[in-house]
């Protein structure tokens, strides 16, 4: 899952799922990564990275 929202990340958590935050949105960082995504990133290229691995 990609999310810009700790519901976005909750509801991925809860389903067990991966998921990434995206800072473009709502959130922030911090906001995020409280709910333990596998990767946090601040623009499409890093969101390019980490998918691409």
């Amino acid at each position: 899952m990609i999310g810009d929202t700790q519901i976005d990340m909750t509801m991925a958590k809860a389903a067990g799922m991966d998921r990434i935050g995206v800072t473009m949105g709502v959130h922030n960082a911090q906001q995020l990564n409280k709910l333990s995504p596998v990767a946090t990133v601040d623009n499409y290229l890093q969101l390019q990275q980490v998918l691409l691995g």
